[in-house]
């Protein structure tokens, strides 16, 4: 039973309802699950993240949490036989961040919490002197590592364990807002008041003995969609050996001759996960003297390939549909597909070779640091970031990168995830001997290629899942441009479709990875579109009513004669003198409704006349109409989709003039004031809570939108 304004939660305490990423972060609900479920997890618990959120409003970690700690840790003697702070029989804590959201290597981690670094007697006793030497030796450096990254200093680690747990905890905390964890934020959407939980795990070590290893496994190969286990690990030694890249480690495969019972155990459980998540899933894992413990589950980050095969699998599997499938997926994994690669008929002998970490083809410049990255590409140049392994103070220049290649490391190394995770091709475990500064190469993430200058790039071969996908792709999400005339007749507040626009945008972005996001994708993608096609008519009936005026003016002899005679037979405006805009908007919606072919048609007419025969005696004026109009052109012909032209339409009212108050479908029911200010929102606001805080002031969202915005409020997702 938990008791109220409990907040640190043993692995195996709590309710569903309890187990859920925005309390106990993506890593301490997955822990959760597994120890539910009966998995060999080693025993543990979470500081849910409403403590780091007190710790970083009043600086302190709360006096409240200090005694469910005792009690927590407590239960972990009790579950191992051994005892926090004693350094004959020692109980040591791993402290691990846990985002609601993965944010892989962002965030610090210290293992070995509870040693005695004066008296490692127990230690020794235990496993020998390499094991308790070693164990040692990655505390104390990864404990000053994270103190000096802090900014703190101390003369000593201290010997007292409970206050090595707490500064552990807070120094975790405070990594929330290093510098790398909060550009990844800003690069992901994720919003900085969310925090993270904190997970306090007793120690297994994968370190013991040549019987004991660790590593990284997926239930599907990540880069390609393979099914089957992926992944790889590394005998004796800890989990951050294989994602530090400093070593490079065996693929799994080779776990079944080291130990075949383990590598069967694993792979039961790995592909129960699998099927739990309905998801290709990522387990970390540690060994220890031959006993199976696994310490992470989330859904794996795959490439845009594997993404896409996984998908068809599953309907043919039957347990989705295409038109799910293709609703789910974002279309810049799409676009990664149509990724060119490096042509295969001007390939030499490549420099070097490394693991495939990522596909697609890359060309540029080598830049041997994360400035030197940053540097080159403000000058323009196209980079690729070459590094012995790359660490989350990297992340700058990976993000200015075309490609990444390393030296050390291998598929779930840091390079490899990020890579992935940003759509970039990389290359791990290369030779560093037979690359020059300033040289350009091309970097093959398919296949692990490094080759010397630029090499011609074409289109790759697809397989079989990623061109069916495609294909449905196309069918099912081709979007024909239309004007909605149906909302000629409603009057409608352009406030109301401001808030709707970009909070759904917003919205789409913050809900990756949550139980929210295919409705939140759904709901953008409709919303959308409807506004694109309101938006749409407006423009057509404000154009139809300013081009009245053409007849009228001497400048119209500038217009081919052939031009003139076309539009005027297309819609007769020229019937209509100064006073008559709402005839002639009438008269454009009689001529052109039901008509595709000529909307069109009418919108690249009268681009023509306000840009060769532009008069200014109106408050908008000739040539700006001319950008109106071709705006609503670009739209029809498919240049804008929906919701760059509603953005493009949007950022015409706010570059100057006035534009929606040409017809009382819009006008009547908006405050041009409001418009101006939430334009002002959508370029200066950051922050989801900000943005929809500021907006629904000046606009209203419709129900739809805000019953969205309620769910995944109540959720913590925003």
């Amino acid at each position: 039973m938990v008791a109220p304004r409990q907040t640190v939660l043993l692995f195996d305490e709590g309710t569903p309802s309890t187990r859920t990423p925005h309390i106990r972060g993506g890593k301490g609900a997955g822990l959760a699950d597994m120890a539910a479920l009966g998995l060999p997890v080693p025993p543990g618990f979470t500081l849910t993240s409403s403590v780091a959120r007190a710790a970083m409003n009043t600086g302190m970690i709360p006096k409240r949490v200090e005694g469910q700690l005792r009690r927590s840790i407590a239960a972990l003697e009790h579950a191992t036989g051994r005892t926090f702070g004693d350094p004959s029989n020692p109980l040591l804590v791993s402290v691990r961040s846990g985002a609601a959201v993965s944010m892989p290597g962002m965030m610090d981690t210290i293992l070995n919490v509870g040693l005695d670094l004066h008296d490692l007697s127990g230690l020794i006793r235990w496993g020998g002197d390499q094991f308790a030497t070693d164990t040692a030796n990655r505390f104390r450096q990864q404990f000053q590592t994270t103190l000096t990254d802090l900014g703190l200093v101390l003369p000593d680690i201290p010997r007292d364990p409970w206050f090595q747990l707490k500064l552990a905890i807070s120094m975790v905390i405070g990594s929330w807002k290093s510098e790398r964890a909060v550009l990844y934020r800003q690069q992901h959407q994720i919003p900085s008041w969310w925090g993270t939980a904190i997970n306090v795990q007793a120690m297994v070590f994968g370190n013991f003995n040549d019987q004991s290893g660790t590593g990284v496994v997926f239930s599907a190969n990540v880069a390609t969609g393979a099914p089957g286990l992926y992944g790889e690990f590394l005998p004796r030694a800890q989990g951050e050996d294989v994602v530090a890249g400093t070593r490079t480690p065996l693929p799994i495969s080779q776990l079944a001759a080291w130990n075949s019972q383990l590598y069967h155990e694993l792979e039961t459980h790995v592909a129960g996960l699998a099927r739990r998540l309905d998801a290709v899933v990522d387990v970390e894992f540690t060994i220890e003297d031959g006993r199976l413990y696994l310490l992470q589950v989330r859904k794996a980050k795959q490439s845009p390939i594997a993404t896409v095969t996984h998908a068809v699998h599953r309907i043919w599997e039957h347990r989705t549909t295409k038109e799910e499938a293709v609703a789910s997926l974002p279309p810049s994994t799409v676009a990664a597909l149509r990724r060119p690669v490096l042509s295969k008929d001007t390939l030499d002998a490549p420099l070097t070779r490394g693991l495939p970490a990522s596909p697609g083809a890359a060309i540029g410049r080598i830049a041997w640091t994360s400035e030197e990255a940053q540097q080159l590409a403000g000058q323009g140049i196209d980079i690729i970031l070459v590094r012995p392994e790359t660490s989350p103070d990297d992340l700058p220049g990976m993000l200015v990168a075309k490609g990444i290649v390393t030296f050390n490391g291998g598929a779930t190394s840091h390079a490899a995830v990020v890579a992935r995770d940003l759509g970039i091709p990389a290359v791990v475990g290369a030779s560093p001997s037979v690359l020059t500064s300033g040289e350009e190469i091309s970097v093959d993430g398919t296949t692990g290629a490094v080759y010397r200058g630029r090499l011609p790039v074409i289109q790759p071969t697809r397989t079989k899942e990623v061109s069916l996908f495609l294909r449905w792709f196309d069918q099912l999400r081709h979007y024909q441009p239309a004007i909605g005339f149906e909302w000629v007749k409603k009057q409608v507040s352009v406030n109301e479709l401001i808030t709707d626009f970009y909070l759904t945008d917003a919205m789409a972005r913050a809900s990756v990875g949550t139980a929210l996001e295919r409705q939140a994708h759904q709901l953008r993608d409709q919303r959308h579109r409807e506004i694109a096609e309101c938006y749409a008519a407006y423009l057509l009936l404000a154009i139809g009513g300013e081009a009245r005026h053409y007849w009228s003016r001497a400048s119209r002899s500038l217009v081919p004669q052939a031009t003139e005679d076309q539009l005027a037979q297309l819609v007769p405006l020229h019937q209509y003198g100064n006073d008559d805009r709402a005839l002639a908007q009438q008269a454009t919606i009689t001529a052109l409704e039901g008509r595709p072919d000529h909307q069109l048609t009418f919108a690249q007419l009268c681009v023509e006349i306000f840009d060769q025969a532009g008069w200014y005696s109106c408050a908008y004026g000739g040539k700006r109409w001319g950008t109106i109009a071709r705006a609503l052109q670009h739209f029809l012909d498919g240049t804008l989709s929906p919701t760059l032209f509603v953005d493009h339409t949007n950022d015409l009212r706010h570059n100057g003039g006035t534009l929606f108050d040409k017809h009382p479908m819009v006008h009547r029911l908006t405050n041009e004031a409001n418009v101006l200010n939430q334009l002002d929102v959508k370029r200066y606001t950051a922050g989801i809570s900000e943005l929809a805080r500021d907006l629904k002031f000046y606009g209203p969202p419709s129900n739809p939108v805000d019953q969205l915005w309620q769910a995944g409020a109540l959720q913590g997702i925003w």
